[in-house]
């Protein structure tokens, strides 16, 4: 699913489930072009297992990525 607030904002969310390991994976991104070619993502990615027929928080991260092109 994804959420353009403007051309330059975005919010896009992402679900998979894997059956061999019978684990939820979701993924959450911010991105955000604060100039052309420059861009920020704010990204959140957590895995869910099942045991015993409930969800558990198995792993969460957070990582901030800036990019930036340089022009001379």
């Amino acid at each position: 699913m994804r959420w353009n607030f403007t051309p330059d904002l975005s919010w896009s969310h992402r679900v998979q489930w894997d059956s061999l390991s019978e684990s939820l994976g979701y993924n959450s991104r911010v991105r955000w072009e604060f100039q052309p070619g420059s861009t920020a993502f704010l990204v959140l990615n957590q895995g869910i297992t099942e045991k015993d027929d409930t969800l558990r928080l198995q792993e969460s991260e957070g990582v901030i990525k800036v990019g930036a092109n340089i022009w001379f």
